[in-house]
């Protein structure tokens, strides 16, 4: 896609090499500020851009093209996160108990992972949602990066009906890729965003599960990107 595309893929905070020393807050206006510092000036502005984001990081790009949707061409989204109001993240993100709860379970996870293999046992909760669980609270450093980038994107909450109206008045497509045995971030939530709006959201889905990022379904990126 080097001929189309150049592609700049960032290490948000708390992932890779990023050193962020701004506390437990990153905001849309961060990422932007980002983006526009990397993203050759067109016209005293920033340069039109096509985003990418997959699992978490389509929640962000959606809530960064309610923030700017005149600056994005086009948006191309792999299982994303935000298109579900999770009550739980809501909890254990925006309101001080349950910051106070989460930040206690990534230090003593014990009860919680418990719990998990409890409800996976008892077919109660989807046997990948157990396994991430387990894999997420097993280490403490994944723990605790867990907590740190879900406590600090917490101000990027995409409304999704604000979103709609945006891609049509802009005129922006939103195709998205969706795993159909993904447990995590479940297709359907697509199917119902997409209701209405089936000239500007597009969906594909896969035989898979959420690990999209894979070099199998190369083809199936680029059939993506060339919708």
């Amino acid at each position: 896609m080097g001929k189309r595309f150049t592609m700049y893929a960032i290490s948000l905070p708390f992932h890779g090499h990023t050193q962020w020393k701004e506390g437990l807050v990153f905001l849309p206006e961060d990422l932007y500020a980002i983006i526009q510092s990397m993203i050759p000036q067109q016209g005293g502005g920033i340069t039109p851009i096509h985003l990418l984001g997959y699992s978490i990081g389509g929640r962000l790009a959606l809530a960064f093209f309610e923030r700017y949707p005149a600056f994005v061409k086009a948006i191309y989204l792999a299982a994303p996160d935000g298109l579900h109001a999770n009550p739980w993240y809501w909890f254990a993100t925006q309101t001080a108990l349950g910051n106070r709860l989460f930040q206690r379970t990534m230090h003593k996870p014990a009860w919680l992972i418990a719990v998990s293999k409890g409800l996976v046992k008892r077919k109660m909760l989807d046997a990948s949602l157990g396994k991430f669980a387990e894999y997420y609270l097993g280490n403490e450093d994944v723990r605790m990066q867990l907590y740190q980038r879900w406590i600090s994107f917490r101000k990027f909450v995409p409304h999704l009906n604000i979103i709609k109206k945006l891609l049509v008045i802009h005129q922006v497509k939103m195709h998205i890729l969706f795993g159909k045995q993904d447990g995590i971030i479940r297709y359907q939530t697509g199917e119902k965003f997409q209701r209405g709006h089936e000239d500007s959201i597009r969906i594909i889905l896969l035989e898979t599960g959420h690990h999209l990022m894979h070099e199998r379904y190369l083809p199936n990126w680029k059939d993506l990107l060339d919708g």
